[in-house]
């Protein structure tokens, strides 16, 4: 990435033919960028669709006299003939990383639309899924060899996919305003942790983007998700060792362990006493 004054960025740019304008969607520009503390866009007005992606960090929008606050995992467009601002906030505590799109074309409005957007409300949040980050990533890649051979076909498609993971994506703001997400990846980890499960199989099941998931779990919870899930794991395998004669290899694989010294190694930890002694001295841990 190249020092631009406020940002360290990768601009990459595409200029589309007549031809390839007839298509009802096109690419223009995409780029990535690491803000530094006096990060600061606009005012102004585009001609064109720019949509950005919260990688890391927050951005502040305004648009219209309304202002809104976005961080990892949401993402906004500017729309056409709007006067818009965005900025990193002073008191970030991360710093801002985005990457962007900039398209055209009549099929534009309805795309975003079928993704939640609209220039009444330009923003959503909790999109960022793996699969639209493998979508991004694949169109960033596709823009540096847009003018090789099959390259505008591999980029269009890259572009397609972009819009189907957004599409795929909708509803998800409503859900993690209602804590749903959260609910849900607590009674996967309730009902599976036996069975071997991680927390970016959760953050799966919630359909959030994993360090996302991890961020606003502890927050929610105290505890983040990985302790959380061992926690499950722990208090199972205590369970199993006070009222049951089962082996503590058995134990240890009835609740998602399959090595014996790792889950001896975290009871250990977690109750102060080896598996073996617990169940001799009935769970009077120090």
């Amino acid at each position: 990435m190249q020092d631009y004054g406020m940002e360290y960025a990768e601009l990459l740019f595409y200029s589309p033919t007549e031809q390839e304008r007839l298509h009802g969607l096109w690419p223009l520009r995409a780029g990535r960028n690491l803000a530094k503390p006096t990060y600061r866009v606009g005012p102004r007005i585009m001609e064109t669709f720019s949509l950005h992606f919260v990688m890391d960090g927050a951005v502040r929008l305004l648009y219209e006299e309304q202002q809104i606050e976005l961080e990892e995992g949401d993402f906004f467009c500017v729309f056409p003939g709007i006067k818009y601002e965005y900025m990193q906030p002073s008191d970030s505590r991360q710093p801002l990383k985005m990457c962007w799109l900039t398209v055209d074309g009549e099929l534009v409005p309805e795309l975003l639309q079928e993704a939640g957007l609209s220039e009444e409300k330009p923003y959503a949040r909790r999109m960022m899924t793996r699969e639209l980050e493998r979508e991004l990533v694949g169109a960033l890649a596709a823009f540096t060899q847009a003018n090789e051979p099959g390259g505008y076909a591999r980029l269009m498609s890259a572009l397609y996919g972009v819009f189907s993971a957004l599409q795929a994506g909708k509803g998800r703001e409503a859900a993690g305003r209602k804590d749903d997400w959260l609910e849900r990846s607590i009674r996967f980890m309730e009902a599976h942790f036996c069975e071997r499960i991680t927390v970016e199989d959760a953050a799966r099941e919630a359909g959030i983007h994993r360090s996302y998931y991890s961020t606003k779990f502890t927050e929610k919870l105290g505890v983040a998700p990985a302790k959380y899930l061992q926690k499950l794991r722990m208090e199972k395998a205590a369970s199993l060792l006070l009222h049951s004669e089962w082996p503590v290899t058995e134990i240890a694989q009835a609740v998602g362990y399959p090595e014996i010294y790792s889950f001896t190694r975290f009871f250990t930890h977690y109750y102060g006493l080896p598996p073996s002694r617990y169940r001799k001295e009935g769970g009077n841990a120090p």
